[in-house]
């Protein structure tokens, strides 16, 4: 479907939910005989509309959601008694329909539309999870790539966005999993603590979205994939040049990918047909943002996973070198264990003192799970580097091994006080004078020292255009009773999860940065589009629900702040004062304001990079 179709079918299907809102506003005060104005889809200046009896339909320049206006809704506005079609004559029953018919109706949209996206057949990203981060919650679980996680606590998962969310807002302790290992048909239940994840806000246990099971390509269009006659949904069979024992097709492409080397994979269109393909990446500069293309080394131990034997090594230990092979960068260890020569002698740096920790005499399965049951991470304490071929850095004369002494003649013993320096002198635009330390490649020689001058720069990428499906799967009901008892707990299940969020930002245990405002939903909603549907269909149920939650707060301006000055009518015998509720609606007002102001700034650091 072309672009502007789909952004066609977002912009009504906002509307939609807009409308259906309003509208709820609007069948409750013909209900109850109270005189309507305006029915408006956005505010400010109308920008069209049609006038039928007494009302005013229109749309307005604004759109930010929408507003009925009815006789005699602001209290105080006329010194008379209110006329019998103005809302203030109104019982409070007939009050409180009125301003509750809005969330009503969004409830009953969903309760009507996510049984039809059911029927339909709703696309999903399966919760299969990657190799999990070495160190984390799932790691130490021992779960491993391909690995379905059916359920945590009672809460069956139909997305990896479901699980995703039922970690971020689970009570604080250990979380069961019911999970379904690669290969097995035999579920099993796992403990796992989620641990905080300072970057996104929220917490995790520490696992990305899985792939495929049957290794399916997406082939981006005119890129140097499909250029070399690859295809979108063509099985990948095999990348030639060598398999290491339980290495993944997605560590095989990402480490050839990243070294920006020819790829050459084997691969079964829909037919089964076979074929060889040769696939030369294309250099092409993405990225505008200076940088030498320099880390830290990636050589501390950090921890074990329990049951693993991490022999004599011990926590806190650098992990220099495995024979002649230095260590440096993520995944290095296992690599080198696994590379045919046979090497054995860890080179292992422990309270400043070099030791050699020797290996058995390993089968390569063996190995490849010592490497798995060790988490290694950055050495941040020191300033020895990995560096990356065909950056600022390397073209420098920089090396992986090389430790920073000084730049500019300040000092450095640590990442933070290379890595500061060198994002000023990027944003400048200006050199480095970096003294190096070069270890000796002779065992036991002196390290060299150097001098070399390096600019941060953009550098270079290697653009394939190929990658690996996310695991997808079509989440259908059987008939029209299974879809509506799916709709109702699914529309329970969203609902309990606003709440949670809302509790959770309360507490701090979700950060409030997570929240997002009109663009953050269009762009959602522009990509759940390109699912089909049934896909943007379930997004508006849940985005109907979301309107529906946030409208019954108690805040002033809002319908739950309405409905709580009608719950104090109710107890006290009379209306609340028009003093406290002007007061109380212009500090509902600058609530309002403040928010849409700080979920636009959210919208804009996530979808304009550089804002900041």
């Amino acid at each position: 479907m072309p672009d502007i179709l789909r952004i066609l079918q977002v912009a009504f299907g906002i509307g939609l939910i807009i409308f259906v809102h309003e509208l709820g506003h609007y069948l409750a005060a013909r209900w109850a005989g109270v005189r309507v104005h305006v029915f408006s889809l956005g505010f400010g200046p109308k920008l069209f509309g049609k006038r039928k009896g007494h009302t005013m339909f229109q749309v307005s320049a604004v759109p930010l959601g929408g507003y009925v206006a009815v006789a005699g809704e602001v209290p105080g506005a006329v010194s008379r008694d209110p006329l019998p079609d103005e809302l203030g004559a109104k019982t409070i029953f007939q009050r409180f329909v009125f301003y509750s018919g809005g969330v009503a109706m969004n409830l009953l949209f969903a309760l009507i539309a996510l049984p039809i996206a059911f029927t339909i057949g709703v696309p999903f990203t399966a919760p299969v999870i990657s190799s999990p981060t070495p160190g984390s919650p799932a790691w130490e679980a021992g779960l491993t790539e391909g690995t379905r996680i059916v359920a945590v606590g009672d809460a069956k998962l139909l997305s990896f966005m479901d699980l995703a969310t039922k970690i971020a807002l689970a009570d604080p302790g250990p979380l069961e999993l019911t999970v379904l290992d690669p290969g097995s048909t035999t579920e099993r239940s796992v403990f796992v603590e989620p641990e905080r994840d300072e970057t996104a806000g929220i917490n995790t246990i520490g696992v990305r979205i899985g792939f495929d099971a049957e290794a399916k390509l997406v082939i981006e269009p005119e890129s140097p994939a499909f250029e070399s006659g690859l295809r979108t949904d063509e099985r990948l069979l095999e990348v030639l040049g060598g398999r290491r024992p339980g290495e993944s097709f997605a560590d095989q492409l990402g480490e050839r990918m990243r070294a920006g080397a020819p790829l050459v994979v084997r691969v079964a269109n829909a037919e089964g047909v076979e074929r060889e393909v040769v696939l030369e990446p294309r250099t092409e500069q993405l990225s505008d943002r200076p940088r030498l293309g320099i880390s830290p080394a990636a050589r501390v131990l950090l921890d074990v996973r329990s049951g693993g034997d991490a022999g004599a090594l011990k926590i806190g230990d650098r992990l220099l070198a495995l024979g002649a092979t230095p260590l440096l960068k993520p995944g290095d260890l296992r690599r080198a264990l696994l590379d045919g020569s046979g090497a054995s002698v860890l080179q292992v740096e422990r309270d400043g003192r070099r030791l050699e920790v020797e290996l058995p005499d390993w089968e390569p399965e063996r190995r490849a799970a010592f490497a798995d049951d060790l988490a290694i991470g950055l050495d941040v304490d020191d300033s020895v580097l990995a560096v990356f071929e065909n950056e600022a850095g390397w073209l420098a004369g920089m090396r992986g091994g090389d430790r920073v002494l000084t730049i500019d003649g300040e000092r450095t013993a640590s990442w933070s006080q290379v890595e500061t320096p060198v994002r000023a002198a990027g944003a400048a635009g200006r050199a480095l004078t970096i003294r190096i330390e070069r270890p000796s490649l002779e065992p036991g020689g002196v390290p060299e020292q150097l001098e070399i001058t390096a600019t941060p720069a953009a550098g270079p990428t290697a653009v394939y255009g190929l990658s690996l499906q996310m695991p997808q799967y079509v989440y259908r009901t059987s008939g029209p009773i299974d879809a509506f008892n799916v709709g109702v707990q699914a529309s329970i299940t969203m609902l309990q999860d606003v709440w949670l969020t809302l509790k959770r930002m309360v507490t701090a245990q979700v950060s409030t940065e997570n929240i997002g405002g009109i663009i953050s939903i269009s762009v959602v909603s522009y990509s759940f589009a390109e699912s089909g549907l049934a896909k943007l269909l379930y997004f508006l149920c849940l985005l109907s629900l979301n309107l529906a939650f946030i409208n019954v707060l108690p805040v002033p301006l809002l319908d739950g702040g309405h409905l709580l000055f009608l719950l104090v009518e109710k107890i006290k015998g009379s209306p609340v004062s028009d003093r406290v509720v002007g007061y109380s609606q212009m500090v509902g007002l600058v609530m309002l304001v403040g928010l849409m102001v700080y979920v636009t700034y959210n919208d804009l650091m996530r979808v304009l990079p550089g804002f900041q």
